[in-house]
This record gives C-alpha cells, structure tokens and sequence, in this order.
C-alpha cells in the first residue's frame, strides 16, 4: 500500500530526477533489444504496460507519468480548461491532434502549451498531398491566430485549415523558429499573406499545396526564404513559366513539387537547371512539358537529381527518356501515364544502374521493356501500371532481379496468378489487379 508519506516524497522529488527513475525503470528491455528489430516493438510494447501497471499503483506516479510526456498523439480531445491541459503536459513538445475533431475553443486550448515544438493540425501531414484528400477543418482566424503564443514552434501544419486568411498569417509571423509550415488546401491565402511570412527567416520548408490563389507575381515574396530547401506548389494552378523563373533564384532548394501545375511546360523547366542542389523533382500532370525538358535536364550538372517523376506529362516519348541517360545519380525515376513511351524508351534508360524504384505505365510497352528492365539490377521497387501488353512470359524476366522487394502490375490484364506466383520464394510483395 502506498502511503501518505510516500506520496510526499513523490511531490518533493524534482522532475528532472523522477524522469531519470522512470527512464531506467521502464527503458531496460527495450535496451536489451537494441539492434534486433525484429523485437524491439514487442519490447516497447512490455515497457508500456509495465509503466501503465506502476502508475495504477498510485496516483502520484499517473501525474508524474503525464508532466514528463514530451510526444503526444490524441484520437479523441479531452474536455479541459486551458489552465488544466497546461498544467498535465507542461513539458510537452509534440502534439498530434490530425485524428481528432476540433473547434476553435480546443485550439485556443492548445495554445496554453508553451513547450510544444511540433503541431500538426492538417489532415495532410504524412501524405504527399499533390494527389491525396484533405478534410476541411472549420476553425476561425482568430483561433488559428491564437497559435502565435506558441513561441518555440519549429513545425507547424494546419493543412486543411479552409478559413487561414492573410491576417493569420500574419500572426503566424512571430513564431521565428519556425523551419517548417504546412499550408495545403488554405485557400484563402494571397501574396499579401506570404509577404507576412517573410518574417520567417528560418524556415526551409514550405507546402502551399492545393493554395488556389496563388500566381506568379506572388511568387517574388519568397525569394526572401533564402534557407528554404523544400517547397510544394503542387495544384497551384495559375502559376506559369514565368512563376518558375522566379522560383529558380531559391538556390538552395532540393526539393520542388509542381504536380499539377498545367501551365508550366518547357520554358519554366529549363529555368530550373540553375538549382544545382536539386534532388527531387515532380511534374506530374503538367501536360505541357515535353522531351526539351527532359533534354535541358540532361545537359546541366544535376548530380543531385536523384528523384524525377513525370507521371502523365503525355507529350514525352522515347526520344526524352533516353536524354536521362546521362543523369547518372537517379535512383527513383516515374512516367506513369507517358502513353508515347514504347520498349525503346525503356531500353535506353538501362544506362541508369543507380535506379532503385522505377515506376512507368504505358500501352505502348511489350514483354520486350522487361528484357532491359531485368538488367537493373539495383531496383527495389518496380511499378508497372496499365501496361496491357505485358504478359507472363515477361513477367518472368524479372526473377533475375537480386534485390526486388515490392512488384505493382495492377492493370496488367493479360498476367495471370501462377507467374506472380513464381515471386513468393523470393518473398516480393506484389500489388495486382483482381484477377477473373
């Protein structure tokens, strides 16, 4: 039994050494396993029902547990003041709230936890949101405004947020920490909020994925982002060649998304080959791109460049992917939906033995494509979408492949269930269509 005296001790202790009695209480397994993945998250999972069982034992070790949580995912929120959610999690730096059905009042809550580091509010967090869904959260102004308390900030995502105005941003602007915010689907944002958030001079990454209103002549007010790395304008669709242009003085970005961007084509590629530092870029969908791009690409020293996708940009045909040839560091390449791209297309790209995830989709392709893409053998992951052509004699060209782990031929009807089959003793995940 635990008693009254116990307890004041409890209270007396001082957190920095309770938090040291926990950590070797609870962290000894998980120690044990250090370096066997495999039972690691069984060990976890010992640790934390060893820790729930301890704090039944006595409340005081509940209200211990709770003041030292530092990461916390909620699915539900609880109903409590400001001063009480302050008071139970006062060293709290990451909160997860994207399960959890919010309204201005529990924000505002929210921003009673001055320690928090890391908010994720959007629903668009984990997913790359050029293709994905986002629920639209109904939250007013001024409680997003309320979140400028939160001074420690570094990441901050309220994806979703549909009522994020320009006067929130420019509240946003005090959290000078801030290295990433995540603004997809906030449609309501102009250049006037962008300007705002020019205050921001740590951050490196920026998604304004889905911002309807954004064009060109906005696009001047980043360029003041001078440690910006990461930027996805993917959807953004009135910006231009010329928006790109602009784009291309942030030199130390690494990754651009422009999915979706439909009025971007040659000229607005081109510009891109003076981001030397560039390691991904997509252009999904931007229909006016076409093998110039490619061929631009290909004539400038992007040895960074390890991640191009060109999925349904329908002008490109066999003539541009064998311009990539000589981008020699790729190792994730995509055209899905690139309908022009035939077995020779396919073949010059064997030039390319650094690919680890190729992933293309066209009508054109036979079982012949396979022949060449069996001699990457590099590739982890390979996906082979709506080629109807390819059959179960091609299919079996790539059991040579030493190192491939995941295998998608979804729409690939003319395959059958004993030649992915063949695949199981190499233990390759395979993705299909429903077989008849």
């Amino acid at each position: 039994e635990v008693t009254p005296h116990f307890r004041k001790i409890l209270r007396d202790v001082p957190d920095d050494v309770l938090n040291r009695i926990f950590t070797l209480l609870f962290s000894s397994e998980a120690t044990r396993s250090e370096g066997n993945a495999s039972i690691l998250p069984a060990a976890r999972s010992r640790r934390n029902a060893l820790s729930r069982t301890c704090r039944l034992v006595c409340s005081q070790w509940q209200i211990v547990h709770d003041r030292l949580v530092k990461h916390l995912t909620l699915r539900s929120f609880p109903i409590t003041t400001p001063r009480k959610l302050s008071r139970k999690f006062p060293y709290l730096q990451s909160l997860d709230v994207t399960r959890c059905q919010l309204c201005n009042t529990r924000l505002i809550t929210i921003s009673t936890l001055t320690s928090l580091q890391t908010l994720e509010v959007g629903r668009a967090a984990s997913e790359d949101a050029s293709f994905g869904t986002t629920q639209y959260i109904s939250l007013s102004p001024d409680a997003i405004k309320s979140l400028a308390s939160l001074t420690k900030l570094t990441k901050l995502d309220i994806s979703g947020c549909s009522r994020v105005t320009d006067g929130s941003l420019a509240s946003l602007a005090r959290l000078s920490n801030l290295t990433e915010l995540n603004l997809v689907r906030c449609g309501l944002i102009t250049g006037v909020g962008l300007r705002a958030l020019g205050e921001l001079g740590n951050l490196r990454r920026l998604n304004l994925a889905f911002c309807s209103q954004l064009c060109d002549e906005y696009l001047e007010v980043l360029l003041v982002h001078t440690n910006l790395v990461s930027l996805n304008l993917s959807a953004c669709l009135p910006i231009t060649n010329e928006g790109v242009r602009t784009l291309s003085r942030l030199t130390n970005l690494t990754e651009l998304n422009l999915d979706r961007c439909e009025l971007v084509g040659d000229a607005g590629v081109s510009a891109l080959t003076s981001l030397t530092a560039l390691v991904s870029l997509k252009l999904g969908d931007c229909y006016r791109v076409t093998d110039a791009s490619l061929l631009a690409l290909s004539k400038t020293p992007l040895d960074s460049l390890t991640h191009l996708r060109i999925d349904s940009c329908e002008r490109i045909t066999d003539q541009g992917l064998a311009s990539l040839c000589s981008l020699s560091s790729l190792k994730m390449l995509g055209f899905i939906g690139c309908e022009e791209v035939s077995d020779e297309g396919i073949r010059a790209l064997t030039a390319l033995t650094s690919l680890i995830s190729l992933s293309f989709g066209s009508s054109e392709v036979t079982d012949l494509c396979l022949r060449h893409v069996a001699s990457l053998r590099s590739l982890n992951e390979l996906v082979l979408e709506d080629c109807y052509e390819i059959t179960d004699s091609g299919i079996h060209e790539l059991a040579v492949l030493p190192h491939l782990i995941s295998l998608d031929v979804r729409g690939c009807h003319k395959l059958t269930p004993s030649a992915l089959s063949a695949f199981d003793e190499k233990k390759v995940a395979i993705t299909h269509s429903i077989f008849p």
